[in-house]
């Protein structure tokens, strides 16, 4: 069992953390609240592994960790902490921690991943200890091993040898000279050893050969290690061999253990999922466990043997091998964190690297093993980046972010709540609700929080007033939801809340609006609606509810479609109405005879106009039907008066004109049978009085129908009927596609125009006429080419009585025109030709895209 000593200062922590850590059997925990207790206990027992807290009183997680590392030597510490900052994870690991776990999360899968963190230490120190003490064994064989020296004189082919060096070869004898023969005898391969002696005398090279001997004595098998170096005369003559000898059995029975071992290890740590992998002092690779070969994408064999720079790129084998070189020049464990490239992304690594020296402590190796951390890195990566985002969003939010105890107290308040509420936010720290919120909205508030509490969900929607610092009160929106601990036990409430005071002031605003433009509407005797964009009601008049015996409330909500009291063709046609006007932003205007709630037929003058919204979508219609049954009846009976004053003119100018043809009968008779000039001269005189007065009675015949009918819509181009009534005069129109609205005597205005051309126009012989569009309206200009007008009659001619004929010519023109609101001007120039204007007013005319006739419309 692993007994395992857990440093906390949260009692409660530490219990539930005993709890899981115990479950499975297989460890024993001991726990206690502050480090240096911690460290007195350690004096007087025994651990395999601590887990410790990083924020404690008195001694943090990593002083602790110095400590444990100075008295307590390798012994496995786990740093269990909720602080995740980088610097702290570098230091813990720099420090000499053999793991750094994260508090957070579900407690059942934190504490399985402590208790597989902390065995995994564990069996890995024992490993260590038993490479170690491998190593160990072998530089102790190394130490006592004896060495013998000698020399071998070519010319004799004796050899002297040192005690040890007889006793080595199983002689038991002190030093002295024998013949070589006797040694050789010993050589298991004779041939081969004294052909290297040869060699080396031969050549005058270094001998460095290992062989074995079936020493003198019958003992076992020795393996000897030989150096040897060829001596010369005075004469450079190479006369002897001088050397040493030792006793390598022992250290090549080690490095076979050692073989074994190693191999035993390599099974071992080939079953790691952690990568493991060691290195010579050039870089080169000297061992790799096959999840260091799988993580870099390649095989056990094609990394062995090579270099760094072989496996990575430039980069990366130089920032390997810079940490490398500091743990074979310093002797010390290093810890860094690494990059390897892989197909599915890149991963990220924990190595520490650790020496392997010999008994001088000179470093022969080094052994690296890495923990992947491409999760937790990421996990840190995306926790600063949430970090940072929250931080951006509480700073640069329009509203503030504030935390409140169950209880109702302010733990934390963003801030922007210096610039919403004039209080620094370290003012609102520890206010309770009550001294913040409008009494009148407390109540609410609390049961808010509470349905929050109760439920556990987030909730969002409660309006509240909140004290300004400068005594004032401001109207907040806020959502809410709870805060829950590593147990999932809710401590405090998080919120954010918005001002929506301008919103309310503009709500209460849009209210008085509202109420203002229904006083309005209702202030209006005719029935007025509105209609949304779908075409269902939004309001009414109280004219409307009276009129259709119907209430706004019933109304609001439906279409045409569903009004009883209208018949269903009609609602049909209304609703196809509706929803071209809206559709259009468009405009209807007609009569219309409708019965209304007291039964009776009215005349009305319908009007509905689609309005658009301020994006520019439609937004709905206004209607209105004004009452025009008195006027219709007063029309009819002045309509009534004019038939019958119009055949009462008819009478009596039909009489008028019969007595004038009597008198001027008379007249011609008289004229007959006398012969007295006087005579003749006043029944001349009577004459003209006579056609006078029959010219008056022609002229109420015409100007009788002035304004008698309705006006309606006339195309100019067909107006034109004057064209070539006489052959010396062409006419040019360019008037094609327009209509005016206008007196249906208008034709009368061209033909007395053309006719005051012929008349007055004396050399006149071509006629145009255009029309163009100006920012009054439409202009009609009618020119020729005749005398023209003076100036100071260019007003005159449209007098009554003024002219060379009849005078009343252009009078009626400019009186026809003038029933519509059209207005006419002579602005030609005298010599050049007449030039008349006629402005039509805007309303007043209309184009055809098409260039058809519209047709007219009365």
């Amino acid at each position: 069992m692993i007994s395992v000593l857990y440093v906390d200062d949260e009692p409660d922590l530490l219990g539930i953390g005993k709890i899981f850590l115990e479950q499975s059997g297989q460890l024993s925990v001991d726990i206690i609240t502050s480090a240096p207790e911690a460290l007195s206990l350690m004096a007087s027992r025994r651990y395999d592994a601590v887990i410790a807290d990083y924020q404690m009183p008195e001694m943090n997680g990593i002083e602790f960790l110095k400590v444990v590392r100075r008295d307590s030597g390798t012994i496995p510490f786990i740093l269990f902490t909720g602080r995740g900052r980088e610097e702290i994870v570098i230091e813990a690991i720099n420090n000499g921690a053999d793991f750094y776990l994260q508090k957070g999360g579900d407690p059942r899968s934190q504490f399985a991943e402590l208790e597989h963190k902390t065995k995994s230490a564990v069996e890995r120190r024992k490993a260590e200890a038993a490479l170690v003490t491998s190593v160990e064994r072998l530089g102790m064989a190394q130490e006592i091993g004896q060495i013998g020296s000698w020399e071998y004189e070519l010319e004799t082919r004796m050899i002297w040898a040192s005690e040890q060096a007889f006793r080595l070869f199983g002689f038991n004898r002190p030093s002295g000279t024998v013949p070589f023969d006797d040694i050789k005898a010993c050589y298991v391969d004779k041939d081969t050893v004294y052909d290297h002696l040869v060699a080396s005398i031969s050549r005058g090279e270094y001998q460095d050969i290992e062989y074995a001997i079936n020493p003198a004595d019958g003992s076992a098998v020795r393996i000897i290690h030989s150096v040897a170096k060829p001596v010369r005369d005075a004469d450079g003559k190479i006369t002897k061999l001088s050397g040493v000898i030792q006793d390598i059995t022992d250290k090549k029975l080690a490095e076979l253990a050692l073989r074994e071992s190693e191999e035993k290890h390599r099974l071992l740590l080939d079953e790691s999922s952690d990568p493991i992998f060691s290195f010579y002092p050039d870089g080169t690779y000297r061992y790799v466990n096959r999840a260091f070969a799988e993580g870099v994408g390649k095989t056990v064999d094609e990394i062995t043997g090579k270099r760094i720079s072989d496996v990575f790129s430039k980069d990366e084998a130089e920032k390997r091998f810079f940490v490398l070189r500091g743990v074979f020049s310093s002797g010390e464990q290093k810890v860094f964190e690494v990059r390897v490239p892989h197909p599915d992304g890149d991963r990220y690594y924990l190595t520490t690297v650790s020496p392997i020296k010999d008994e001088s402590g000179a470093v022969l190796s080094v052994i690296c093993s890495s923990k992947e951390i491409t999760d937790r890195r990421n996990a840190e990566n995306e926790l600063r980046e949430s970090e940072e985002k929250f931080r951006s969003f509480v700073v640069n939010a329009n509203d503030i972010v504030y935390t409140l105890s169950l209880d109702g107290t302010f733990t934390y308040a963003s801030p922007n709540t210096t610039d919403l509420l004039g209080y620094a936010a370290s003012e609102v720290i520890g206010m309770p609700l009550d001294r913040l919120i409008h009494p009148d909205d407390l109540a609410a508030c609390r049961t808010f929080l509470a349905a929050i509490l109760s439920k556990g969900e987030k909730k969002g929607g409660v309006e509240y007033r909140v004290r300004h610092k400068d005594g004032t009160w401001r109207w907040f929106m806020s959502n809410n939801s709870l805060l829950r601990d590593h147990e999932n036990k809710p401590f405090a409430f998080l919120g954010i809340a918005r001002d929506i005071t301008l919103k309310k002031q503009m709500d209460e605003s849009l209210a008085d609006q509202v109420l203002f433009q229904q006083a309005l509407i209702d202030s209006i005797p005719y029935p007025v609606f509105i209609k949304d964009f779908t075409g269902r009601f939004a309001g009414c008049n109280r004219a409307y509810e009276r009129e259709f015996g119907t209430t706004r409330d019933y109304l609001v909500g439906k279409t045409v479609l569903d009004l009883e009291y209208l018949p269903m063709d009609e609602r049909q046609r209304f609703h196809e109405e509706d929803t071209d006007v809206i559709a259009k932003t468009g405009r209807k205007r007609y009569e219309l005879p409708i019965v209304y709630a007291d039964g009776m037929l009215h005349q009305t003058l319908y009007s509905v106009d689609g309005f658009s919204l301020a994006d520019g979508r439609p937004g709905g219609l206004i209607g209105i039907m004004v009452d025009i049954t008195d006027r219709k009846r007063m029309e009819d009976a002045i309509r009534q008066a004019n038939r019958q004053l119009s055949l009462l003119t008819s009478i009596t100018r039909h009489d008028i004109n019969n007595n004038i043809m009597g008198i001027l009968g008379y007249l011609d008779l008289v004229e007959l049978e006398s012969s007295d000039p006087a005579i003749g001269n006043y029944i001349s005189k009577l004459k003209s009085f006579t056609n006078a007065i029959q010219a008056q009675i022609a002229f109420t015949k015409i100007y009788q129908g002035i304004g008698s009918q309705e006006p309606w819509w006339q195309e100019l181009d067909s107006l034109l009927t004057c064209r070539n009534v006489q052959k010396t005069i062409d006419l040019h129109a360019y008037v094609h596609g327009f209509e005016v609205f206008a007196d249906p005597l208008l034709p009368k205005v061209f033909f007395n125009l053309y006719d005051n051309t012929i008349r007055h126009g004396e050399r006149a012989t071509l006629i145009t006429v255009s029309a163009s569009v100006s920012p009054a309206g439409l202009v009609i200009v009618w020119e020729d080419n005749g005398v023209g007008i003076v100036p100071d009659q260019k007003e005159k001619i449209f007098e009554r009585g003024f002219g060379k004929n009849t005078g009343l010519g252009l009078f009626l023109v400019r009186e026809i025109l003038s029933l519509t609101g059209i207005t006419i001007r002579e602005t030609g120039i005298a010599g050049k030709g007449a030039r008349f204007e006629i402005l039509v007013p805007k309303g007043a005319y209309r184009q055809n895209p098409s260039g058809k006739t519209a047709g007219e419309t009365r």
